[in-house]
Parts: structure tokens; sequence; C-alpha cells
């Protein structure tokens, strides 16, 4: 990922992120992507500009890199999401992104993709069986952090020149603006390319002289006014960005490609299955006859539909598959999911002719990982399947709309605009509004880091 000079402020940030004591409440609708686990989130200093991960606590963090289109150029920097697996639920930090060029699921801008730090994917699945997760469940949230907004100066400012890294934000940063103790107006920090930094730079005669004031403005549109004694030292606004109305609807993994196996096309398998053996099946190939999948099945042996990363039976009410058998009118098939026998249910007599069959999911709950078709019988008989899908149920819907890579500061959950934290827009900077002196500043930066050490420690 493309990296950033490490920080002065680096401890601080680190602690700030580990620690969580506010609930995250949902911003968005669930939509459906993709995921993985990636080390080196933990190894790299991430495009955001947060740092490198060098502490303990940062290292079992929960943090994510997204996929360029859902990155927005920086925008998502800070921004926390709910990650839905086949094993549970986390939240996780955006901290940089996968360039387009670097993977196919990283330059998909249909579908967000996620790498998620191993803290984070052990946490949504099992990093033993599932390498992707391809149906994963996600929506914004609001981060469940402890404490106000900060805001670092990295890169030795001056006052011609302010680089501002806000973090242990609520919501995501969308703009800063800046307005010096004596400026009329407030002028516009540039973001960093693809960073959650922004640079102020001096284009007229304004300088920063003293106190300052900074303007913030999260991806919901709220406005944190915060004034800044000096810029030597990371800034604790004293102020936190509020949450939103709740979605309340639950989220949960995405739909899964229906069409499991299908002989009519090329590649016969589905989107993101594949099929395996277990027990004694004796061998399966793909018939050059029809194109179907032959499977020699010995006592109790048994085809394996899997889907790396689960699927959720809630979204369909049963399989249906289309086969054959060598030996007519056999009767010993039966069908489950995962591996649950205790469940199993008889399919048949199959005939030497190809018919439709189908089974209901009724019995099955959770998320499953595989289809399974065994043959429940010593003998050995040979199966020919051209057909397999999952048949939907319309009574639940899924809300698989991907995140917009535009527009990204609207949220449909809030009727109007927030208002303004602190400071309103026209306000002159007085002395009222500049009491804290830089030594001032420096010790709200360590009772801030204080306060974040204690509560991680309760």
């Amino acid at each position: 990922f493309p990296s950033i000079t490490p920080m002065r402020t680096l401890s601080l940030i680190l602690l700030a992120f580990a620690c969580v004591a506010r609930a995250a409440h949902p911003l968005s609708g669930c939509s459906a992507g993709t995921a993985v686990q990636n080390t080196n989130v933990l190894s790299d200093q991430g495009s955001c500009g947060y740092g490198l991960p060098s502490s303990a606590s940062w290292t079992t963090a929960s943090v994510a890199v997204v996929s360029e289109d859902f990155y927005g150029n920086g925008q998502r920097c800070g921004q926390c999401f709910e990650i839905v697996g086949p094993k549970g639920t986390t939240i996780v930090t955006i901290v940089s992104y996968c360039p387009k060029t670097s993977d196919e699921r990283c330059n998909n801008p249909n579908k967000a993709h996620f790498s998620l730090s191993p803290e984070a994917f052990n946490q949504v699945a099992n990093a033993t069986t599932d390498f992707l997760i391809n149906d994963l469940g996600y929506r914004q949230v609001s981060c469940p952090v402890s404490g106000d907004v900060s805001v670092a100066f990295p890169n030795t400012p001056n006052a011609g020149y302010l680089p501002i890294l806000p973090f242990n934000v609520r919501i995501a940063v969308s703009t800063v603006e800046v307005k010096g103790s004596s400026w009329s107006s407030y002028e516009m920090a540039t973001r960093d390319t693809n960073s959650g930094r922004f640079t102020w730079n001096k284009r007229t005669s304004n300088q920063l002289s003293g106190s300052f004031s900074l303007r913030l403005t999260a991806n919901t549109g709220e406005k944190l006014v915060t004034v800044v004694s000096s810029y030597s030292s990371t800034h604790n606004s004293d102020k936190q960005f509020s949450d939103v109305p709740e979605v309340t609807a639950d989220c949960r993994l995405g739909v899964a490609s229906p069409v499991i196996f299908n002989s009519a096309v090329a590649s016969p398998l589905g989107d993101n299955w594949v099929y395996d053996y277990s027990f004694l099946l004796i061998s399966k190939i793909i018939d050059p006859t029809d194109n179907s999948l032959k499977a020699t099945m010995g006592g109790n042996g048994a085809v394996q539909f899997t889907r790396s990363g689960g699927f959720d039976p809630v979204y369909w009410t049963s399989l249906t598959f289309t086969a054959k058998a060598s030996i007519n009118g056999y009767d010993k098939l039966r069908v489950y999911l995962g591996t649950d026998t205790s469940k199993a249910i008889s399919v048949g007599p199959l005939t030497a002719e190809y018919a439709t069959y189908t089974v209901s999911f009724a019995e099955f709950s959770g998320v499953q990982s595989s289809v399974v078709i065994q043959n429940n019988d010593p003998a050995t008989v040979d199966v020919w399947f051209n057909y397999a899908a999952l048949i939907r149920n319309t009574d639940v819907p899924a809300d698989n709309a991907p995140l917009p890579t535009t527009g990204l500061v609207t949220y449909t959950t809030t009727a109007n605009p927030p208002g303004t934290i602190g400071n309103s827009q026209n306000n002159p900077i007085d002395g009222s509004d500049s009491e804290n002196s830089g030594a001032a500043s420096t010790t709200a930066t360590v009772a801030v880091a204080l306060l974040v050490v204690f509560a991680c420690l309760m």
C-alpha cells in the first residue's frame, strides 16, 4: 500500500484507536462485498496516514483496507464498518486501500472488497477454511471510539504550511477548513492524494500567527469547530461528532450466487462455488458427452459443493438439481448442509434418465459452508448432475446494493444535515476562544492520552 512518513503523535493515535467505549451505530443499510485476510494491514503504514502500527495494542486492532473505488480518494479514512461473516460480526476501521491493479477483486466498481487484519478476519470467519468470504455483509457504522476528536500536525508545519490529520473520529472527516485569528473567513484545506490527511498552504496574504480555528465536516454533513492554540503539538478538540439516527435492521451475509452447477455453459461450476469429494467418492469427472458432472460414489461417498465464506439458508427455500443414476430406481441418495447429517433428507428414486429433484431447507438454519449429496448405501453408484441451484426465498429481502463511489457525504438516515458543534461559521476568534496557551494544549494532549490509557485498563 502507499506509504507515508511516521508521525510524532503515533503513540496517541494508536491508543485512541485501540480503546473503544461507545457502541457503534449503523449509518447505512447492509451491502454485500468480499473479504480476505491480509497480514500486510499490520506491517504497512497505510495510505490514510495513521502511521506504522508498532505497538502491541494496535497490532491486535480490527483494521481494514478497502478497494480503491470505494475508498473515495481517502474519504473513507477513519470510517468504521460492521463486517458480517460466517462466524460472526466485528467492527473495522479503514486505514488504507488496495489499488485496482493489485487484484481483480480490488478492481470491481460494483462490489466492495475488504482486506481484513487477522484480528478482524478471525472474528468473522475461520482463517483455516475460509480463505475468501464471497458474500460478506457490511454496513457503515459510527466508530465506537473513546474521547474526543483529535488533530495531529505532522511534517513540521509553519505559518504558511499546515498539514492536518484528524483522528479518533466517530464519523469520517470529509473536509477541513482553516481560519487564522485575524482572518475574515475560512480557507479550505486540500485532501492529500488517497489520504486521511489535509494540507493548508498559504494562497493569499493570510498566514498563521498564534491561535487558529479548524472546521471539520463529517461525511454526515455535521461540522465541528475547534480552536487550536498551537500547531506544535497534537490538539484535543474537546468535541466529538454526533451519532445519527440508527438503522435497526440486522446485517447478515450477502446473497450467494444461486447457480451451483450448470452443464449448459462452457464453465459449468457456478460463480465462486467449488465441488469436492468426501468419504469414499471414487472419482469425479466432467463427462464430455454432455458436460455433466459424473460422480462415481463408493459406499457413503458424497459430492460436496462448497462456498468459501459460507452461505445463509435464510435467503433460500430449497435446493433443486437435475440428475440420473447408473442404477434405475436408485433411492439411497440424501442431501444435507454442512456437516449436520442428522437433518439429511432422502432423495429419489433416481432413474436412468435425467429428472429434477427438490430438497427443502426448512430444517436448516445458520450460515452453512456446503451442500452435500451423499450415497447412503454400501454399494457403488454412478450419478450424473447436469444442473444444481438454490431457489430464492422471495419473502426475505436482501439489501445488496454496494456503497456509492460518488456522493460519499450523503446518508439517507438523516432527514436534515446536522448543525455545527462549537463556534458558528461567522464567529471571529477572539480572546475568549483562545484561552488555551501552548502549554495548556500540551497538557490537554497528555491528559487525553492518560484518560485513554485508563479507559483501556478498565
